[in-house]
């Protein structure tokens, strides 16, 4: 009888163990499912036919709060010759290509085979990728052609103006500073390879104190570098000098980032609606 009482005793024993493993061991996992064996996120999948979708369809872009926001908003290339600028005589002073709405007038003022030819046709097109800006294209001689072609072609725009800057290049730079100090509706002024007479006084840019100018030029330009002396007391100047010594526009063809430094700052300083 002891026998079966010991027996039975360590029967229980037997299965109170077994119930207390099985209660505290942690469970032994399985190896992870393949990659292809999980269930895809039917929540990416287009709705079936006639199903509704709970996905939201993405807002269209809002050019105007994309401008706001300092972004770059390009406009369409300049295409055919734009639309002639006249004087008050008749005389053509230069052509225009207008923005979609409101915007920076942008005027280039370089030498008659500059805005004439490709060169002009490829720095438009790389102002309005970066911005929807008027465009014009000065074919003036001298500065009261350049005052000119601002009246007639700020009359032509109406009120669609909202501010503007003045690009030379070459030997009509110091010509360029001279209007732009005596006319504060140029915001901006850009020179590209500028030079400058042998009597030129700085007290010329003395009217550009508060307005932004852009000097770029190659490494080694020595008449560059003229005109940079008589504009450093500018406390808004900037100036950025790469590649070899080129005039005019053709400095901005050779030089890439050069050009790309040019927009960029020309996006900054000018105004966004």
């Amino acid at each position: 009888m002891r026998a079966g009482i010991r027996s039975t005793a360590l029967g229980l024993g037997i299965a109170v163990a077994v119930l207390l493993a099985w209660r505290w061991w942690p469970p032994v996992e399985g190896p992870e499912p393949p990659p292809e064996s999980v269930a895809p996120d039917v929540s990416d999948r287009a709705p079936e036919p006639g199903q509704a979708s709970d996905v939201t369809a993405p807002s269209p872009v809002d050019a105007e709060a994309h401008q706001a926001a300092g972004r770059a908003e390009p406009g369409s290339a300049p295409s055919g010759e734009g639309e002639a600028i006249r004087a008050a005589d008749g005389r053509e002073v230069g052509r225009l290509w207008r923005a979609s709405g409101p915007a920076t007038l942008v005027a280039t003022w370089g030498t008659a085979d500059e805005v004439a030819g490709p060169s002009i046709r490829a720095w438009l097109a790389a102002l309005r990728r970066t911005r929807d800006y008027h465009l014009v294209a000065v074919r003036a001689e001298t500065e009261a052609g350049l005052a000119e072609a601002l009246e007639a072609a700020q009359a032509q725009l109406d009120a669609a103006v909202l501010a503007s800057a003045l690009v030379a290049s070459g030997d009509r730079a110091w010509a360029a500073v001279r209007a732009a100090a005596s006319d504060r509706r140029w915001l901006a002024l850009a020179l590209i390879g500028p030079t400058a007479p042998e009597d030129a006084l700085s007290e010329a840019a003395s009217g550009l104190d508060g307005r932004q100018v852009f000097v770029a030029a190659g490494q080694d330009d020595s008449a560059a570098e003229a005109v940079l002396a008589l504009l450093r007391p500018l406390p808004l100047l900037r100036a950025e000098r790469r590649g070899e010594p080129r005039r005019g526009l053709a400095l901005l063809q050779a030089e890439p980032r050069l050009q790309s430094d040019l927009l960029g700052w020309l996006f900054a300083v000018t105004p966004r609606r």
